[in-house]
């Protein structure tokens, strides 16, 4: 049985980043982002999953990550593979805010508490520096002293 590692996703997933170039446009933060998105994930129903379709779904949550004006931002949608590059039975729910305690269990239980189930949890606070403007300028590496969390 193949298990996919902490590290194994990420270096899987760069060789993408560099075939799929046009996609990211060369943006720097890009390859952080996908680390610290996959980073300590052992998750063994991602085995089943091909690196195209891991790719997508860090690119789009991207996409939406990068600009934050610092209004809690909220996307829940169905992933259709031509509005998101990938598509899933399930609904997903993207939250982008400054580090709120506590948020992940909160939300997590008002979903159970309403007949749902939670099937899987990416949950990262990135050290981020940001334009005036809440477009992301720099992601910063997990252990760096910066600490504009969003």
């Amino acid at each position: 049985m193949t298990v996919r590692t902490i590290k194994a996703i990420p270096d899987h997933i760069e060789s993408h980043i560099k075939n799929k170039s046009r996609q990211i446009n060369g943006d720097k933060n890009f390859e952080e982002y996908i680390k610290q998105f996959y980073g300590k994930i052992i998750h063994f129903d991602l085995m089943g999953f091909d690196n195209d379709y891991l790719f997508a779904i860090v690119q789009s949550s991207y996409e939406f990550y990068k600009n934050f004006s610092g209004s809690t931002k909220i996307r829940i949608f169905n992933p259709d593979q031509k509005e998101h590059g990938w598509q899933s039975n399930d609904t997903v729910v993207e939250i982008v805010t400054a580090d709120c305690p506590f948020l992940v269990d909160s939300l997590t239980s008002a979903i159970n508490d309403q007949g749902h189930k939670v099937n899987r949890i990416f949950n990262r606070v990135l050290k981020v520096k940001r334009t005036d403007k809440g477009n992301l300028s720099d992601i910063y590496n997990r252990n760096s002293n910066n600490i504009d969390d969003t």
